[in-house]
């Protein structure tokens, strides 16, 4: 499947982000063969928006996207 046209749904983070808990959604996002995501911040996020922390999160997200030949917008 082209990634350029598949579906990319907002992922609301809107809890606790764990790294397993991305991984676990991101390879359940390639196994439905979701082109991608846009990373959306939502009431409820339990750490910092735009901290260190946040970021490490994306970052992990990113790579792990990568992997998963997804695109990943913010």
């Amino acid at each position: 499947m082209d990634i350029n046209f598949g579906i990319k749904p907002f992922w609301f983070w809107n809890a606790d982000i764990t790294e397993e808990e991305l991984k676990r959604q991101i390879k359940l996002m390639k196994m439905e063969e979701i082109g991608g995501f846009f990373i959306h911040p939502r009431q409820g996020l339990e750490i910092p928006y735009l901290s260190i922390e946040w970021f490490e999160k994306v970052r992990f997200a990113v790579e792990m996207a990568k992997e998963n030949n997804l695109e990943v917008w913010l």
